[in-house]
């Protein structure tokens, strides 16, 4: 059984590193670029230059028309020709208006709250490749290791939680600024759903560790 959960970790872990740093190196430009653009504004502000305020805004679309209608068209440089395209999310630089108070509180909020979430996104991967060296190291039921674990599983859950709800905003906050001719803007959460997914297998992983640890230590006292 050791040696079972052994191979089982180490084939998590590579799993966890390929999709959850895949997904973090792709997030890594949006964030930068954000903050960027929040930090150019707020020199511009204080240099009372006037200047026409923008939102970078992330979009997720359905066309008007229904999936499969093809409403935007792009030059097909291979062939000089003209292809038509069902777009399904998109990145663009709106112009900035007032937004209900509300509304303008809570997205200031989520620029903030963008950090804490940046932090547990590197937080996890150490602890996961300390929990990791403990499993080669035939220390899989160690307490700590357990607790380490267990912490990864928590820490992913947050990390999703706080996305769902900056993409909320971030939704609600586009649907102000935009209305686009041929698309709709709507919530979607898709790509989020694997931190969930990591982080209930992640913590019933360290449900089965700590089960295996108590059976351990009632076998040992037996003996």
């Amino acid at each position: 059984m050791n040696k079972r959960l052994k191979i089982f970790g180490i084939l998590f872990a590579f799993f966890y590193f390929f999709i959850i740093g895949e997904y973090i190196i792709e997030e890594i430009p949006s964030f930068a670029e954000g903050f960027k653009e929040g930090w150019n504004e707020a020199g511009q502000t204080k240099d009372n230059k006037e200047t026409n305020k923008t939102e970078i805004c992330f979009l997720n679309v359905i066309p008007k028309m229904g999936q499969y209608t093809y409403p935007t068209e792009f030059l097909n440089l291979m062939g000089e020709n003209v292809i038509k395209a069902d777009v399904s999310s998109l990145v663009v630089k709106a112009e900035s208006k007032i937004l209900p108070s509300w509304l303008s509180i809570t997205y200031t909020f989520t620029i903030f709250l963008s950090l804490p979430i940046f932090v547990l996104l590197l937080y996890i991967p150490v602890q996961a490749y300390k929990s990791i060296r403990s499993i080669v190291k035939d220390d899989i039921f160690n307490m700590k290791t357990i607790t380490r674990i267990r912490r990864i599983g928590y820490a992913l859950l947050i990390v999703f939680g706080c996305m769902i709800f900056i993409e909320f905003i971030q939704y609600l906050v586009s649907k102000q600024l935009i209305d686009l001719r041929d698309y709709d803007i709507i919530f979607s959460v898709k790509s989020d759903y694997i931190f969930l997914l990591f982080g209930l297998i992640t913590l019933l992983f360290a449900e089965i560790l700590k089960i295996s640890h108590t059976m351990k230590e009632e076998q040992d006292l037996t003996i």
